[in-house]
């Protein structure tokens, strides 16, 4: 899986500003992979974004931060399944 590259996710520019700022403060340290129709070109408006957080310093272990991330698209109403947050 890819690690994030914000220029490959099709994503309008607020919401990608936003999730940039929402990886930023709620999981500064973890690694970012993205997968699905937003990064292979086959999204739209309404699709998902699947993103995995990966705890480089020992991948059996969780990402924190990452309860408050799965939370905070509520807040700032950018939407995110928050199944792929993990």
């Amino acid at each position: 899986m890819p690690r994030l590259e914000f220029s490959r996710l099709l994503l309008p520019d607020l919401y990608l500003r936003t999730l940039r700022a929402l990886l930023a403060r709620y999981v500064p340290g973890a690694e970012v992979w993205t997968y699905g129709s937003r990064i292979t070109g086959g999204g739209h408006e309404g699709s998902d974004l699947g993103i995995v957080l990966r705890n480089p310093g020992d991948a059996t272990q969780d990402v924190e931060g990452w309860n408050h991330l799965k939370e905070a698209p509520l807040r700032v109403n950018l939407s995110l399944d928050s199944d792929d947050v993990r």
